[in-house]
């Protein structure tokens, strides 16, 4: 929730942001109503003597273009088309001084009440639209003389149905208003709205104190009943002007006083008739002319029917010796249905609470805007629903930002923060409002402006909020949203943009299990995060480096609980995207990829934890696609690939696995939809595990694989080669028992080399045609066998393999087998040896055909090799 820093808004109803295209649309709009302001008064070639009618000057004044004006102020009255708000300017001549009037009412028409001191002036008169952009103006050249004092007194100016404003004067002279604050006695008066009399005001002006007799104030309290057709729309206001010193007792001076100006009223948009009845007090510091340091209104409507829209005004201006003005606020509110309400407002302290009395418990629409001061071009509207009794704000907009709210029920709130000038700043919407939020915040942006800031924000409510949406000035979407949201948190995020670095930290004090969802957009970034969570501390750490293709994503957490984690980062042409079931306090991806020289690396590491993580991530960018998804058994794992390039026809893919169980994984690359590499396997290896042949003229040449593989099962590679697509299939179990399955669709010579461990070892080569296949499957021992299959047709043209087992894990292989051939022809072969009481009986040959003559088969036996068949 954010705080009102101050009491009142704009009092059109719904006066929101413009897009482009409805500025456009005004555009045109004013085209076709021309907008204009011109002065009427005074006119030049006329004097303007007091009260009197003007008198047409002689024409000398008339050929100078100045208009005359003799009295104690000037009254600059307009007419206007199409005109939202309008500035008059007073600039005296020789001097250059300016005294600025503005006035945001078009109701009672645009106009001004100038207190200048005697002298030449130019006055000009701007009209405004509604984006504060000038669309008209005109001017007019003043001689003034100024005589006698202010105007002193109390006005009620009223206006029916659209009709001219009446501007009745009471009978409240400055003795009377005097004793008025010494007794607070109150006084009766009727004037008109649609009829003679139909109007009766009860009110009272006396010297009090609020906030715990802390601040001394004068309290105006207006009690309005009227008998008019309320079924139309109608205004009416009580305007008080007198000298500032009366407020403490003192006595004016006969000129040159400083006085204060306040206006009170409301206007009525809708009704079903009957009588209407406002009670309304205002409350304005005393104590120093140019800063009351405290507001307060209080609005009473009774006899109010149902459905009716209520705008509250109230003006508040003080004014030196001199004419200057020193102070002014405008606050205005719109309330839809009419509300009961009492406002405190402290503006130097951001301070602000409201009161609705017996009009809570509905849906209620509120508008608000206060004119002058730091506050002056915003308009703050919110729906309410239902509406509390009260609501507490304290925000303090200095230093640490911190931010209180009370109230007496959660309800759904829908607010927005709009600039008249710059559009909607901010909106906020939340579902199931708590009832007490303390919330703090910080932004720091660092010597490159938006490239670089760091942020932090804090909550702790009294419960959780079902949805939280926030969005910002210029962005189409929310910065961020969140679902399920605890009722603490504290988050924070540093981000640089040039550096490519980031991180995003959430805390939170309880143990409950909540899933949470976040999208945070930013310009060109947007991060969309989905998570069940678990811990009290999650932090994401990010670097991003788009020149040198290097990077890393960093996941930490303080407890080793099961959370799934989405996450979705874009930034500009860059997306990255991830889904993650975490075991493990710490988790952390990185990358460094050269396109131009087809080279790249990617490591995933973690901690040990209680169980295994599963990863899918995605990274893309302009047309190419690196894409991986992993349950990953073993701490550290790292690929890498080198692809062929014009100068370099080696290619190389690479595993380092620190020789543990891994996982089963799938990862691919493409680029502008074609699919570069493909590898899907699931692998127990040693420490380095790598494939890899030279790429000549469409053939491959020196293919090795190489390194101590224990388990290697369902493996998919695809290579794309220039526009040709190698692939490879294979499923590979070693050990005591064991099988190795390959598959190629290329003829290929396969070179086994530096694959011994101190268990286990494969070497030599086998050349493969394309799309054939090969199986071997053996079991090792005192008694055992292997068996050669190919599926149905021949294989290749020479085969020089050698698998040995050793038991006790020395690296002295004690079992195994041997085949050496020129023609591998189709063929389905089982060797098997059998021994009895620690001797070697028998080795026979099983199957459909004998050996071909020029193949080699042994099979070693307590480390001895043995010819086939043998015994």
């Amino acid at each position: 929730m954010v705080s009102l820093t101050t009491i009142g808004l704009e009092t059109q109803q719904d006066t929101a942001t413009q897009s482009a295209t409805d500025q456009q649309q005004n555009t045109a709009a004013r085209t076709i109503t021309n907008p204009g302001i011109t002065i009427e008064s005074p006119k030049a070639g006329y004097l303007y003597l007091f009260k009197l009618p003007p008198i047409k000057l002689g024409f000398v004044s008339t050929l100078l273009g100045y208009a005359v004006v003799i009295g104690r102020s000037v009254n600059l009255k307009t007419a206007n088309n199409d005109i939202h708000h309008s500035k008059f300017v007073a600039k005296r001549l020789v001097t250059g001084w300016e005294t600025i009037r503005w006035d945001y009412r078009t109701l009672d028409g645009l106009a001004a009440d100038l207190s200048l001191t005697s002298g030449l002036y130019t006055i000009t008169a701007s009209g405004y639209d509604e984006t504060n952009y000038e669309v008209a103006s005109d001017f007019i050249k003043l001689l003034y003389l100024k005589i006698g004092r202010e105007d002193f007194g109390v006005w009620v100016n009223t206006k029916f149905d659209g009709g001219e404003t009446i501007s009745t004067p009471l009978e409240l002279g400055m003795n009377d208003f005097a004793s008025m604050l010494n007794t607070g006695e109150t006084k009766q008066f009727s004037v008109p709205i649609q009829n003679k009399d139909d109007t009766h005001i009860n009110l009272r002006f006396i010297r009090t104190k609020i906030l715990n007799n802390t601040e001394k104030v004068v309290e105006t309290k207006c009690n309005i009943i009227t008998t008019c057709d309320t079924s139309k729309e109608y205004e009416i206001s009580i305007e008080v002007r007198f000298p500032f010193v009366l407020l403490d007792g003192g006595q004016p001076f006969e000129d040159n006083n400083p006085y204060f100006s306040t206006k009170i009223g409301y206007q009525s948009w809708t009704g079903q008739g009957g009588s209407n009845q406002i009670n309304t007090t205002f409350y304005v510091g005393r104590d120093n002319i140019s800063d009351p340091r405290v507001f307060r209104l209080s609005i009473l409507p009774e006899n109010i029917e149902s459905g009716s829209k209520l705008t509250f005004f109230t003006t508040y201006l003080t004014v030196d010796g001199t004419g200057n003005e020193i102070f002014q606020r405008t606050y205005s509110i719109d309330f839809e249905p009419a509300t009961e309400l009492t406002i405190t407002s402290i503006p130097r302290e951001a301070k602000i609470s409201y009161e609705f009395g017996e009009s809570a418990g509905v849906q209620t629409k509120i508008s608000l805007r206060a004119q002058g001061g730091i506050f002056d071009d915003i308009i703050q509207s919110f729906t309410l629903d239902p509406l509390p009794s009260y609501m507490v704000f304290d925000l303090t907009v200095i230093g640490s930002r911190e931010f209180l709210y009370e109230c007496d029920r959660s309800y759904n709130i829908s607010y927005s923060l709009d600039s008249i000038q710059n559009g909607n700043l901010v909106t906020f919407m939340v579902m199931d409002l708590p009832e007490r939020i303390h919330a703090s915040w910080g932004l720091s942006l660092g010597t490159l402006g938006d490239l670089a800031a760091s942020s932090f924000a804090e909550l702790d409510m009294s419960h959780e909020v079902k949805r939280l949406t926030l969005s910002f000035f210029g962005n189409d979407h929310p910065f961020i949203s969140l679902e399920n949201f605890p009722k603490k948190l504290r988050f924070e995020n540093a981000v640089n943009l040039f550096n490519g670095t980031g991180n995003i930290t959430l805390k939170r004090g309880l143990n409950e299990t909540r899933t949470l969802s976040i999208c945070i957009e930013h310009k060109d970034m947007m991060v969309m995060k989905s998570f069940e969570l678990k811990n009290n501390l999650v932090q994401m750490r990010w670097k991003i480096d788009l020149v040198n293709g290097t990077g890393f994503v960093n996941v930490s957490r303080d407890s080793e609980s099961t959370m799934t984690m989405t996450t979705e980062m874009e930034y500009k042409n860059w997306t990255f995207a991830k889904t993650v079931e975490l075991c493990n306090r710490n988790l952390e991806l990185s990358w460094d990829i050269n396109r131009q020289q087809r080279t790249g690396q990617v490591i995933l590491s973690r901690d040990i934890g209680i169980g295994y993580p599963t990863l899918s991530f995605s990274i893309a960018h302009e047309g190419w696609t690196l894409a991986d998804t992993l349950e990953f058994k073993n701490n550290y794992l790292e690929v890498f690939w080198q692809l062929p390039t014009s100068t370099n026809t080696h290619v190389e893919l690479g595993l380092i696995t620190a020789g543990g169980d891994m996982f089963h994984n799938t990862i691919s690359l493409i680029d502008n939809g074609l699919e570069l590499f493909h590898i899907g396997l699931g692998i127990k290896t040693d420490d380095h595990y790598i494939i890899s042949w030279d790429y000549i003229n469409g053939h491959i040449t020196n293919f090795q694989w190489s390194g101590k593989l224990f388990r290697l099962t369902d493996v998919e590679i695809r290579v794309n080669l220039a526009g040709e697509v190698f692939t490879v299939s294979a499923d590979i179990n070693v050990g005591e028992s064991g099988s190795i399955e390959l598959q190629f669709n290329k003829v290929v010579a396969v070179t086994f080399a530096n694959t011994a461990s101190q268990t286990f070892k494969i070497q030599g080569a086998v050349s493969l045609n394309a799309t054939s296949r090969l199986h071997l499957g053996w079991e090792l021992g005192d008694s055992g066998f292997f068996t050669i299959f190919t599926f149905g047709q021949p294989l290749g043209d020479q085969f020089n393999l050698e698998v040995g087992y050793d038991p006790q894990h020395t690296g002295n292989y004690q079992y195994g087998f041997r085949l050496m051939g020129q023609h591998f022809i189709q063929i389905t072969r089982t060797i098997q040896w059998y021994s009895e009481n620690g001797n070697l009986v028998r080795i026979w040959i099983l199957g459909d055909q004998p050996i071909p003559g020029d193949w080699t088969l042994q099979v070693l036996w307590n480390s001895q090799w043995y010819p086939v068949p043998w015994g």
